[in-house]
């Protein structure tokens, strides 16, 4: 094995005034030249290994850090980050918070980080032409920093590390902010960078990426490293891959198992943070197969159909549109699902045309999906939920950064899906919005069904409520605190108050 470039011995970290440790007992060395991944669910470690590697961790954020961080050589305690990011460099996860704020250009950005160096100004043109070149931003030179999109940002966080030649790259989730043609260039540029001999560090919950590009993979739960290998020992670990979707290593839905029946109108699926709505939602679609029981939707056996065949039966809008956004105008991403259906053109037409009108965005299908807010975005995923004319429509949280007026052309739209008898299943925290919008409501709290009926009910137990982690619409308070009867919305307000 080549001389280590990064070693971790025997680390734990815990935030400043944080009741437990973010990472316990690391162990592991990366030899220079060597590409890993790190991967595993949310708050399972990756971002504060990232910290401690580049020694943000404990210098800017204090805290309490037991063992050694070694990175060339030389401990994490006895060198300071400026220091440090001449030979490592750290892209965060959120691009917009690496951006300086200094500069009112593209390129004096990408030229901040040696010019703090002190490096040669004949040099530091030099680095910062060909970082904009290899990342693709060379055309934007001119612009302000923020006045770019999330993914002009992350490829300009790139490019300042670059500049800054480091021997060590720690990528913090790096094409989160991209479409497909931009991470497939960022990769490209990576696996340059790699050959070159760069030693690269990628926090990446794409397992697929991770075993195409990278020959080692470390996975992480709570905290701890669990798995260390090539991709095919760690990605193709059944237990590995469960314990990294549910860290808690149990049974989303405990025994008996859960079980609910979803009619046609429009339904809510409440409940605290780990209740189990994502998974019952992938159960629906088929991207989860149930260990025992079955699933069925609009009468068929989902465990006998493919992902794709349910595609014709339900439309899902994920929760971060981000997730589901690739195509380069509008129109085309929300065309996609029916044109890879095979639907008649004229129905394709049809379903296009009634789903842009319906989420306002009529006069922008030809704008690049990126380039609109995320608001927008978020109506972008769910005109593609639509197009297809679905029996069953999945939204996940769907006022996620929406304004009032949005919101109630949000709660036309899910009139009017129950109008056609159509299932719209709305998975939220927005409780004013159930109230407003959701004639039933279940309420899930540690996978199990605690309430299922008329959300005029679904808020009366107040400790049921209270245990599933959720607080009741706004006027719901206001009404008791007034002495009036329950209320979930504001006719029911209105009609109580006129009593």
């Amino acid at each position: 094995m080549s001389d280590p470039a990064l070693v971790f011995e025997g680390v734990s970290y815990a935030y400043a005034e944080a009741p437990r440790e973010a990472v316990s007992d690391i162990a592991f060395s990366i030899g220079e030249g060597e590409w890993v991944g790190l991967t595993g669910p949310t708050n399972s470690g990756k971002s504060t290994l990232c910290l401690l590697a580049i020694g943000l961790a404990p210098h800017f954020f204090g805290g309490r850090l037991k063992g050694r961080v070694v990175a060339f050589g030389r401990d994490s305690r006895s060198v300071s980050v400026i220091e440090r990011s001449s030979e490592v460099g750290l892209l965060f996860q959120n691009p917009f918070t690496q951006v300086s704020g200094a500069r009112e250009r593209v390129d004096e950005e990408v030229a901040f980080g040696p010019e703090c160096h002190g490096v040669q100004r004949v040099e530091i043109d030099a680095r910062v032409a060909e970082a904009m070149e290899v990342v693709g931003i060379s055309q934007l030179a001119a612009r302000h920093p923020f006045d770019l999109s999330g993914g002009q940002l992350q490829r300009l966080a790139l490019a300042g590390l670059l500049a800054m030649r480091p021997k060590l790259l720690l990528l913090d989730e790096p094409t989160s902010q991209l479409d497909p043609a931009g991470t497939a260039a960022i990769f490209e540029v990576l696996a340059r960078l790699h050959k070159r001999g760069t030693t690269i560090v990628m926090v990446e919950h794409r397992l697929e990426k991770l075993c195409e590009l990278c020959p080692r993979v470390i996975a992480m739960v709570s905290g701890r490293v669990i798995a260390d290998g090539t991709p095919a020992d760690v990605c193709g670990d059944q237990t590995v891959h469960w314990r990294c979707m549910y860290p808690a290593g149990a049974e989303v839905y405990p025994e008996p198992g859960l079980s609910v029946a979803i009619g046609d109108g429009v339904t809510a699926l409440v409940g605290e943070n780990g209740a189990g709505k994502t998974t019952l939602t992938k159960l629906l679609i088929g991207l989860l197969r149930p260990r025992a029981g079955n699933v069925s939707v609009a009468g068929v056996d989902v465990a006998k159909m493919t992902v794709a065949a349910m595609a014709r039966i339900v439309g899902y809008s994920f929760q971060n549109p981000d997730d589901q956004l690739f195509e380069r105008t509008v129109k085309a991403e929300v065309s996609f699902g029916p044109r890879v259906l095979k639907r008649r053109l004229e129905d394709i037409e049809r379903g296009v045309a009634w789903a842009i009108r319906e989420c306002g965005l009529e006069g922008k299908e030809e704008v690049h999906p990126h380039d609109l807010g995320l608001s927008e975005r978020k109506w972008v995923a769910i005109a593609s939920a639509l197009a297809g004319e679905p029996q069953v429509v999945v939204l996940d949280e769907p006022t996620l950064g929406q304004d009032y007026p949005a919101r109630r052309r949000l709660r036309a739209l899910v009139e009017e899906l129950a109008e056609q008898q159509r299932t719209v299943l709305v998975v939220t925290h927005d409780m004013d919005f159930v109230g407003e919008s959701c004639p039933t409501t279940v309420v899930l709290s540690h996978g199990t069904v605690r309430y299922a009926g008329p959300t005029a009910g679904a808020f009366a137990d107040r400790a049921m409520v209270e245990e599933a982690g959720i607080e009741p619409p706004h006027v719901t308070t206001l009404a008791r605190s007034l002495g009036l009867p329950e209320c979930v919305s504001e006719a029911d307000f209105r009609t109580a108050w006129k009593r």
